[in-house]
């Protein structure tokens, strides 16, 4: 098969070729993010046989890599793609492609046409291999035999459509009449500027940090869906929640640019995205009146008897509301009062869930629902999935609640409750035993390291503390201590002068030696999982048996010793109480854990309680 001569010097001149033929001639893998939840991506080297440049492979495409279908030397149409300037370096970004070919022999003795401009050779196509130029950058590809991948192309038509405004919108002071909206799954880190346009589905409240004068500031996020059904969380930050919070409501429908693509922290985000925006100083959002081709209801339902906590963190539900509860109001462990109202949901699948509407969602939940028939048909999107009693969901600040929603799901449930479907439904939570103080039953109240970003602790004004029983599985050998003022209650860090003494700004006194004090960070793990806990100097004593003093010494005469100290201090269990609370850190949100304190296991005593939450739980 020949490829599109000239297509790579038409991608680095700026100029458009229509579904070009290439081959891969290499493919580099580049690593995931675990820390963030985000995925692996793939950078591509592509040929027109003549020369050769890098690619981007969309994150949805990366199965075909692992399916070993897209190979080296694999010959592809690019039915969907975009050349970003990325650093002074032109990019192209693969959105869709079709395979015409996975095995070939390598083509022709291609040349990187980025040193091929800079000898000043500017590459020319040969005649009559001539490409064809034409607007947008964004490509139409009729339909063929071979299999397209990515993009959700079916048929003739475009692709990826980018929308052409030219009718101002109201609300658009110092907006571009000639705007074109770029769909937000042809969104990447590697373009400089979009504009893209979506419904708001949900606006969380603005939260504020403050760690310093020189970092401080607020931000709120919201989640928008486009029309193809695409969705994306983006936050707003400083000066742009100032402008824009009030601005954008839910259901509303606006354009967005000015933001920064980057990948998604799978932590917070729930989306299907694999990536998110952030908004500045530079963000500019406008609304856009009277839009109906971006529907009002998004939700995906998934069926309730498929619901797995082990397997999904979060879910969409449509369903008949069997039973709900009161209004019960109580304080968590913390102090903080609470609000919720638990709901019975069960749909055609046969199964039945337990849903806790927290806060204001509760109150709007049960009055809706007070002054309506029974056995209403509810859709309640990016429900919280959690193991307690089971299976058991709850809301979010990010979850919408739609009552009796036009979609087709709706009818199909209404004609299995009309048929008798609710005589035979089988429960995936099992009974709550009590009354509705928040968090997981058990031992002393435990949590496990699970269960901390499963009921939100740490997201109000204050943090929460909590008992954990886990297992120290790793301590970091890095930044264990620090120099502190040797001053009894002082604490403080100190600086070390030229002539060896130590300075400590709040005494204003200057020290002949220091007193080192631990600051280090250990992982604590438990069957749910693991938490990176941060250990003061107590605490730290504690777990390691020897003051902070006592082990830098022992690191700078024998690290050998040193590291069998640490080896000697994991594996230990302990009840722990951990401070939790959410705090910013390079404008991301973080779930921070200090340990208070550390006690070590009376098994006699742990055995009896064992015992007796056994048979409280029979």
């Amino acid at each position: 098969m020949s490829l599109t001569t000239g297509a790579v010097s038409a991608f680095v001149g700026g100029r458009d070729v229509k579904h070009p033929v290439l081959q891969v001639i290499d493919i580099k893998r580049i690593e995931a993010n675990s820390a963030a939840g985000t995925k692996e991506r793939f950078r591509l080297v592509v040929s027109d046989g003549q020369y050769y440049q890098k690619a981007m492979l969309s994150t949805q495409l990366n199965g075909l890599i692992s399916a070993q279908q897209l190979k080296t030397n694999s010959i592809v149409t690019l039915t969907e793609y975009i050349c970003n300037d990325v650093q002074g370096r032109r990019i192209v970004i693969i959105l869709s492609l079709q395979i015409n070919q996975s095995n070939s022999a390598k083509i022709g003795n291609p040349q990187n046409i980025e040193t091929a401009n800079q000898n000043s050779s500017a590459a020319t196509m040969a005649p009559g291999n001539q490409v064809k130029m034409e607007q947008p950058r964004v490509h139409q590809q009729p339909q063929v035999n071979q299999q397209s991948y990515g993009g959700g192309y079916q048929g003739n038509g475009p692709v990826v459509r980018q929308q052409h405004m030219t009718k101002p919108m109201q609300g658009g002071q110092g907006m571009s009449n000639n705007m074109h909206i770029l769909p937000i799954r042809a969104l990447n880190p590697y373009q400089n500027k979009w504009t893209i346009k979506g419904r708001v589905t949900s606006k969380a409240g603005i939260r504020t940090w403050d760690k310093g004068p020189n970092n401080q500031g607020k931000l709120f996020s919201c989640e928008i869906v486009d029309a193809e059904g695409t969705e994306l969380r983006m936050t707003f930050f400083r000066d742009a929640v100032d402008k824009y919070y009030e601005m954008l409501q839910q259901d509303k429908v606006f354009t967005f640019s000015g933001g920064q693509v980057k990948m998604a922290n799978k932590q917070y985000n729930t989306t299907n995205n694999d990536y998110e925006v952030t908004f500045g100083g530079n963000a500019e959002v406008y609304p856009v009146e009277n839009d109906n081709t971006i529907a009002k209801i998004s939700l995906n339902p998934v069926p309730i008897a498929s619901l797995d906590p082990g397997s999904m963190t979060h879910a969409d539900i449509l369903g008949v509301v069997s039973e709900h509860s009161e209004i019960q109001e109580f304080t968590s462990k913390a102090g903080r009062p609470l609000t919720k109202v638990d709901l019975t949901i069960a749909d055609n699948s046969g199964s039945s869930v337990r849903v806790a509407f927290w806060g204001d969602k509760g109150r709007e939940i049960h009055e809706k629902l007070s002054n309506a028939p029974p056995n209403q048909i509810i859709g309640v999107k990016n429900c919280k999935i959690s193991d307690y009693n089971g299976c058991s969901l709850s809301t979010m600040n990010t979850s919408n609640i739609f009552i009796d929603p036009e979609l087709p799901q709706t009818s199909v449930v209404r004609q299995w409750l009309s048929g008798g479907g609710l005589s035979g439904v089988q429960s995936k939570s099992q009974s709550a035993g009590g009354g509705g103080n928040r968090g997981p039953k058990g031992v002393q109240d435990r949590h496990t390291t699970k269960s901390l970003t499963e009921y939100r602790l740490g997201t109000g004004e204050k943090p929460d503390y909590v008992d954990i029983k886990g297992t120290i599985t790793y301590i970091k050998r890095e930044n264990m201590w620090y120099p502190a003022c040797p001053e009894e209650g002082v604490n403080k860090k100190v600086v070390q002068q030229p002539d060896g003494s130590w300075f400590c700004e709040q005494t204003n006194k200057s020290y002949p030696h220091c007193e080192y004090r631990y600051i280090m960070s250990c992982v604590v793990s438990d069957s749910s999982g693991s938490q990176w806990v941060t250990c003061f100097n107590e605490t730290g004593q504690q777990l390691l048996g020897r003051s902070a003093d006592d082990l830098a010494r022992l690191k700078e005469e024998n690290e050998s010793l040193f590291d069998q100290a640490l080896m000697e201090a994991n594996f230990s269990e302990y009840i722990f109480t951990l401070r939790v609370k959410e705090e910013m850190n390079n404008d991301e949100t973080r779930l921070r854990c200090s340990m208070i304190r550390c006690t070590p296991i009376d098994w006699t005593t742990e055995n009896r309680q064992l015992i007796a939450a056994i048979e409280n739980f029979a």
